[in-house]
């Protein structure tokens, strides 16, 4: 164990620290000022501070940090909808909690329920939206945060226009490498008393893409929205009972319009690990999915919707890199994180 692994177990303890491998250290801190620690030793040591599995710093001493004891629901406003939550929890654990008050964070895949809320904000990936929703990242009010130099920040929950200068979209979305997130608040949405589901066979996969977006032209906002590469259209509609059948009628009437037919609804399959995906203008999807039988057309899906593009997700594919980091971030990185205490943009998926 190096001399500055055995400082980090004086800061988290002993239990939390591992030193498996030359010149990088695993770490478990268990709550912000524990954070705070691990930082300052890192710049002492002139240690690069990494999240999760990030290979970039690679050839450095590292610490790795893993956020996993950070888990508690530190507050939950059941009239605002509000809930403050630490990094750490995944958003099967939140979500359970939240379904036992009649609340709910809202669809999200089944690949994305077991990441951890810090990996959801800091790696967003396009598959991580409805209809209804947005991108999951829209869901994020507020957050607390630990700047590269150990500065402590939390940003105001009010209103846009009464906030000034924002940093927290700096920091969401930026994987790690301008500052890390300790705790978020979320915008939570209660669950309805009517839930409908549907699925519709389409004569092809153009005309699936087709009624999709007219539904959502002509104002539909489905609590979900998939189409197949077979052409099958499905979705989730909840609500007040009227409202929810009008939304399926809309469907149908449009599906049937396109010379599509109901049939039965089948939930979409359970991803063991994270898919291929890919964020594209609705009209490039029709000839970025490969036509049957090159592809497991029921394992190539359309998802994320918005009514100008969607996500491309092909569960029989490996994970796509990352994208490339946003133009203005070397500028911030400069700035938020001079002396490169924290790792670059990673070139592979690690969160």
């Amino acid at each position: 164990m190096t001399f500055w692994a055995d400082r980090l177990t004086h800061a988290v303890g002993t239990a939390n620290v591992d030193a498996a491998a030359e010149g990088r250290v695993v770490v478990s801190p268990g709550a912000p000022a524990e954070l705070a620690d691990v930082l300052r030793i890192a710049a002492e040591v002139g240690a690069t501070i990494v999240v999760g599995a990030d290979t970039a710093a690679r050839g450095r001493e590292v610490i790795a940090l893993d956020l996993g004891r950070m888990r508690s629901v530190l507050h939950l406003d059941e009239t605002s909808l509000l809930v403050v939550a630490q990094v750490g929890i995944t958003v099967e654990a939140l979500e359970t909690m939240l379904v036992e008050r009649g609340l709910t964070l809202g669809p999200l895949p089944s690949w994305a329920r077991e990441r951890s809320l810090g990996a959801l904000l800091s790696a967003p990936r396009p598959s991580e939206a409805t209809p209804r929703l947005g991108r999951f990242t829209q869901a994020c009010a507020g957050v607390a945060a630990l700047l590269a130099d150990g500065t402590e920040i939390a940003t105001r929950v009010a209103p846009r226009k009464a906030t000034g200068p924002d940093l927290m979209h700096a920091l969401v979305g930026a994987r790690g490498t301008l500052g890390l997130l300790t705790s978020v608040t979320l915008r939570v949405v209660r669950r309805q008393e009517t839930r409908l589901e549907a699925s519709f066979k389409l004569p092809s996969l153009a005309a699936a893409l087709t009624a999709a977006r007219a539904l959502l032209v002509r104002g539909g906002r489905p609590a979900d929205l998939t189409v197949t590469a077979a052409g099958t259209l499905s979705l989730m509609v909840d609500g007040p009972e009227p409202l929810a059948q009008a939304e399926r009628a809309l469907c149908e009437s449009i599906a049937r319009g396109l010379g599509g037919a109901p049939v039965p609804f089948a939930p979409p399959p359970r991803a063991q690990g994270r898919p291929h995906e890919r964020a594209l203008l609705l009209e490039d999807i029709d000839r970025a999915v490969p036509p049957p039988p090159d592809a497991a057309t029921d394992a190539v899906r359309v998802v994320g919707w918005h009514t100008g593009g969607a996500c491309l997700v092909d569960l029989s594919r490996p994970p796509a890199p990352p994208p490339a980091p946003p133009p203005l971030w070397a500028a911030l990185k400069r700035r938020l994180d001079p002396q490169r205490r924290l790792a670059d943009w990673p070139q592979s998926e690690t969160r």
